[in-house]
Order: structure tokens, then sequence, then C-alpha cells
């Protein structure tokens, strides 16, 4: 009898992890184009009320790495890649990143096998690297000094 149980148990969990996964594989698209869309047709750049404000700029009034990246999230569905630029120098390099990863992620959910190249270890100089990048990005786009303080977001 226990067998049985235990057999029915198992039966449930793989049922339950068919049922998550279809899920994830409906629900990843849905908010991918429910986000896009809310970012196209509302511009954080006059709308601020309608996005989340930065809360370490609103505490320290510098802007972190990420600040400026709703603005180019904006710029980059309307095509505008100067602008992109312009409101976060790093989010280029972020957004290929993720979205190469997310990909990966998704169509290893949706196929059951890996289908994009990640690399199996990272070089800890090349982390540390992009460390000092991020630091040194931050540190520059809060100073006065020319051409630096091109850096910060929306200039």
């Amino acid at each position: 009898m226990a067998v049985l149980s235990l057999h029915n148990t198992d039966s449930w969990k793989s049922r339950a992890k068919r049922a998550g996964r279809i899920f994830v594989l409906i629900a990843a698209p849905l908010c991918l184009i429910i986000g896009l869309s809310y970012i196209y047709f509302n511009d954080p750049n006059t709308q601020q009320d309608k996005f989340v404000p930065c809360l370490t700029y609103l505490l320290t009034g510098l802007y972190c790495p990420g600040c400026g990246n709703t603005r180019a999230l904006h710029a980059l569905v309307h095509l505008d890649f100067p602008a992109v630029l312009g409101n976060n120098l790093l989010f280029p390099f972020l957004f290929v990143i993720l979205g190469w990863l997310l990909t990966g992620e998704y169509l290893n959910l949706l196929l059951g096998r890996r289908v994009l190249w990640l690399p199996k270890k990272v070089s800890p100089i090349l982390i540390v690297a992009a460390c000092a990048a991020v630091i040194a990005f931050t540190i520059l786009r809060n100073t006065d000094i020319y051409p630096f303080c091109l850096l910060a977001p929306g200039v």
C-alpha cells in the first residue's frame, strides 16, 4: 500500500512540475509583451509618476549604475539608439547579456535541451574587470568633470 501511495505522489509531482513549466512558457512571453507595451505607451521622461523611482537617487541624490535604464528601454522600443546610449551607456551590454541568458533558459524549458551557448565557467578576472567597470562608471557618472558628466542619464 505504501508503494502505491509513493507512486501517486510521484505522479502528482510530475504533473505539478509539467503544469508549472507550461505556466512559465505561457506567462513569460505575456509578461514581456505587457511590460514592453507599458514602456512603449508611457514615457518615463514625462510621466515619472507611472514608474518606480530609483531608491538610491531618492536617498542620496547619486546615480546608481541602473539609473536611466527605464528611459533607455523606452528609447530602445522606439528605436532611438542615441537616446539609449544617452540614458545609460551600460544598458546595451546588460540588455544583450540578460536577453541571451533569459532566451536560453526559455528555450531550454521549451525544448528540454540547451540550444544557446553558455560558458561552463566564467573567469574570475572577467568578473573582477566587469565589477571594476561598473564601479568606475558609477563614480564617473556622478562627477561634474567633462566628459564624464555626460554619463549621467538623460544628458
